[in-house]
């Protein structure tokens, strides 16, 4: 008796475990909890932006400064090289954080999940 393996598509696999058993268990797609706040600073002082996700399961969550299009971070890592930027992260919060701001630091930064489609977020800083 011969065995073969029958590789399907990723988008087929719940149609075939649904014909099998009737019944399809569907997992909740990563969102985000609430919206990434505005943050207003005095220059000098340090600021952080937060983005809260949920049902992450394996996708990570990135920081990037939207005008220079910078990745700052990646899940649990800094990307940048930029000394002032650092990250903390707690269960499903997302911290960015900018020391001793700078008016260069001011204008938009992006919290995304990296679904295809990528899901985004964005939240002001203003430097004062």
């Amino acid at each position: 008796m011969k065995y073969f393996h029958l590789r399907l598509p990723f988008s087929l696999a719940p149609l075939l475990l649904q014909s099998i058993t009737g019944v399809v268990s569907v997992l909740p797609s990563p969102n985000f909890v609430n919206q990434v706040e505005n943050v207003t600073v005095t220059a000098g002082r340090n600021a952080v932006l937060q983005c809260e996700v949920e049902h992450l399961r394996g996708y990570k969550v990135a920081w990037v400064q939207v005008k220079t299009q910078t990745i700052l971070t990646i899940h649990n890592a800094v990307i940048t090289r930029n000394p002032r930027i650092g990250l903390s992260h707690e269960k499903n919060i997302y911290r960015l954080h900018l020391k001793d701001v700078v008016e260069e630091d001011r204008g938009l930064y992006m919290c995304q999940i990296n679904t295809d489609p990528m899901i985004n977020q964005m939240g002001y800083l203003q430097v004062v």
